[in-house]
């Protein structure tokens, strides 16, 4: 479905009366070919050389926030925009470890993945360090060559990711902390770079994830950096270097062959034959850059009233069947169960909304220069930087869309209590008002019912109905939910991928989603069994009827949105990370617990879909 999102982007803006627009002449400019031209990366050369040059702290903090303001690629510490979990109503400035180049799993793996992985990543440092070498980011470092600057950065990376380990471990023991900003050593560093971009912090504190991480950076950068010109001066220099080179060559910037070696790796790490098409690459940047002039687009063209009116009917009716759900959960006291018929009283639904948001979606300060994509997109670029300050700096907004409008996806939103259904996902084969309405139940239906779920699975349940953290639940339905939880996690536990006999799911890191994939299946069948008596079934079709029953097309809605086609090496990595389990066992783990699936398709007793006992939690 996502192709066939862009892909209709893509007919948007490249026809009036799109065309003509910022978001057009991007887009254009973006899917133009483009020669090799290292003449933008080259002028961050003289910033970086300085900290090779000086080895000042001054250098290091003008050389990070230049690029942090730049799409240099965030180095040594990111930072983004959050509602407070404790103040109803502010908003704080988070400070978080960085990413890096392959995971923690991708630096220690010792799978056959896990070594292509590592010797394709070294591979593309040294062609990214060719290229910084040529376009003067080096100069003044003493690697006699970019397979020796490489080297570098793969050992710095690793010294990064001893940083993550211990800033982890910290957090296990001590989770959010708020901090004083300027007045906290450790985070010298940030202070800094936010001080010479002018970013005021609310109140002077900012919520930091990892503070062990910075303590450990900024030591470091003090010990080993500042007046160390023979190591730790080149490593930072080189570093930095490798970080802008990265983000331009992932965003296209620097022409064919710096595209084609982040290509070479990343198709390593997904396992996949060739590139993501430049069609899908530009259509995405652009709908990120301009959110609201594309959705706007892609809604007028694609989404009309009708259909947002009866997404909206099914968000009432999902809604109603996921009170219903609660209610009928016995093993809740009734002063939790009320508490929870609360919070979802206040949980608002954004079906199809693409509501501005004031100066944070104002997009007159971005510069396009056509057929210039390189000083078009760093205008955006620095645009997207300067709104989450927008956001920092203004009150709670009453709209903040979770997910771009266009985007395949829905989300919920456990700070704001808001469930997202962009328009994008409220396209056919799981969102079809003109087909019989069983298909859309089970598909569209179970995503809403899943997204209403997760205010009440185990990460957020921890909130209550303002988005603040809050133990409303009293100490027997606590303990209830997790011995009905642990039946999921040991189900999940069970599953083993068939390409992949030396693996299993992990269920208790899968626990959020598959929670909200048993709760979604029951209220939208229960929302279902109630327009079907009421003989809303919407249109008939001859050739489906002929077959199967409404009921049994319901399932056939939900089961088609689990179509997929995953490389074994993506699979692996998936495995060890994503907190979704894979697209089958979500099918299989969902139905199996089910029992009116049994029933329309009348599973044999004791069989894979029909087992003698079932999780039940929501």
């Amino acid at each position: 479905m996502r192709a066939r999102i862009h892909t209709a982007i893509d007919g948007l803006l490249t026809t009036p009366p799109h065309k003509d627009t910022k978001a057009g002449l991007l887009y254009a400019a973006c899917m133009a070919n483009r020669p090799n031209d290292l003449s933008t990366l080259s002028r961050f050369g003289p910033v970086l050389q300085a900290v090779g040059a000086s080895g000042t702290y001054e250098s290091v903090v003008k050389a990070v926030a230049t690029l942090h303001s730049n799409a240099g690629g965030s180095p040594l510490f990111s930072t983004a925009v959050r509602d407070s979990r404790v103040e109803y109503g502010v908003r704080v400035l988070r400070l978080d470890r960085p990413s890096l180049g392959m995971s923690r799993a991708g630096f220690r793996g010792r799978t056959c993945h896990d070594q292509a992985v590592q010797a394709s990543y070294r591979q593309m440092l040294r062609a990214f360090m060719s290229i910084a070498q040529e376009a003067g980011l080096l100069r003044g470092t003493f690697w006699p060559d970019a397979a020796a600057a490489a080297d570098a950065v793969y050992a710095f990376e690793e010294r990064l990711q001893v940083f993550k380990t211990i800033g982890y471990k910290a957090w296990r023991a001590a989770r959010d902390n708020m901090l004083p900003v300027a007045s906290t050593t450790d985070l010298e560093l940030p202070a800094a770079v936010l001080g010479m971009e002018g970013v005021q912090t609310p109140k002077g504190t900012a919520m930091v994830k990892y503070p062990a991480y910075f303590g450990a950076l900024n030591k470091w950068i003090r010990a080993g950096v500042v007046g160390n010109a023979q190591n730790g001066r080149a490593v930072l220099q080189t570093y930095l270097a490798y970080k802008v080179t990265r983000s331009f060559a992932e965003a296209d910037l620097l022409g064919p062959d710096a595209t084609a070696a982040w290509w070479a790796y990343r198709m390593v790490v997904k396992g996949t034959k060739a590139p993501t098409p430049r069609l899908n690459r530009c259509a995405s940047r652009v709908g990120d850059h301009f959110p609201i002039a594309v959705t706007a687009a892609f809604m007028a063209e694609y989404f009309d009233n009708s259909k947002a009116e009866f997404a909206r009917s099914m968000v009432t009716d999902i809604r109603a069947a996921t009170a219903a759900m609660i209610n009928a959960s016995d093993w809740m006291d009734g002063p939790t169960t009320a508490a929870a018929l609360e919070k979802l009283a206040a949980t608002e639904a954004r079906v199809a909304d693409n509501t501005p948001n004031g100066a944070e979606d104002d997009t007159t300060d971005i510069v396009i220069k056509p057929g210039d994509y390189s000083a078009s997109y760093l205008s955006a670029a620095t645009h997207d930087w300067r709104r989450q300050w927008h956001r920092l700096a203004a009150p709670r907004a009453d709209r903040q869309a979770n997910l771009r409008g266009w985007e395949t996806n829905a989300a919920y939103s456990s700070s704001r209590v808001e469930i997202y259904i962009p328009a994008g996902i409220l396209q056919s084969p799981a969102f079809a008002p003109s087909a019989p309405h069983a298909l859309t139940f089970g598909g569209i239906g179970r995503t809403i019912g899943h997204e209403y779920t997760h205010g009440f699975d185990n990460r957020g349940r921890a909130y209550d109905g303002r988005g603040l953290a809050a133990s409303w639940w009293s100490p027997e339905s606590d303990a209830a939910f997790y011995a009905k939880a642990r039946c999921l996690v040991n189900l999940f536990d069970g599953y083993v991928p068939p390409d992949l006999p030396a693996s299993t799911v992990d269920g208790a890191h899968t626990l959020p989603e598959n929670i909200a994939d048993a709760g979604g299946i029951r209220s939208a069948w229960a929302a279902w069994q109630r327009r079907s008596a009421a003989g809303a079934v919407g249109p008939t079709n001859a050739v489906l009827s002929a077959k199967f029953s409404n009921d049994q097309l319901f399932f056939l809605g939900f089961a088609q949105t689990w179509c997929r086609r995953v490389r074994v090496e993506r699979q692996a990595a998936k495995l060890k990370s994503d907190v979704h389990s894979p697209a089958r066992f979500r099918a299989e783990g969902t139905l199996s617990q089910f029992a009116p699936f049994a029933a329309a398709f009348k599973c044999p007793p004791g069989s894979r879909y029909n087992p003698p006992t079932r999780c039940s939690l929501w």
